[in-house]
């Protein structure tokens, strides 16, 4: 990667983000750890390829999903589209899904007075 964050493309900017968390999460797990464990350098960055990779192809799957539902914004649906074979994750989600009806409806009602509002300009 390079040197100087200016010089980075936003891939790499991004993948810096991915093995930051990897690495402030693998230095926590460190310090909980009975055994005195920890990660090596390598070992962080093979984590971190293996979650750039596991994102890059959910990411692949949510587009491939929006445009077979001849989409162009991504919703909940895909997503639980993606978590389905995963019952913990699909769970969260759709507790979290359920949480914010509520909000999703104040949103909406915002957005459409704000659509009348421009269209009566």
């Amino acid at each position: 990667m390079s040197e100087n964050l200016e010089d980075m493309n936003d891939e790499e900017k991004l993948k810096l983000s991915v093995f930051h968390a990897v690495s402030k999460a693998s230095d926590e797990i460190s310090l909980d750890c009975v055994d005195n464990c920890t990660f090596t350098p390598e070992a962080k960055a093979l984590l971190t390829e293996f979650i750039w990779k596991k994102l890059s192809l959910y990411a692949e799957d949510l587009e491939a999903f929006c445009n077979h539902a001849k989409r162009s914004n991504i919703n909940e649906d895909d997503v639980k589209l993606l978590f389905r074979r995963n019952p913990k994750l699909l769970e969260e989600f759709t507790k979290i899904d359920q949480e914010e009806p509520e909000n999703k409806g104040q949103k909406r009602k915002r957005k459409k007075e704000e659509n009348d509002k421009t269209e009566n300009e």
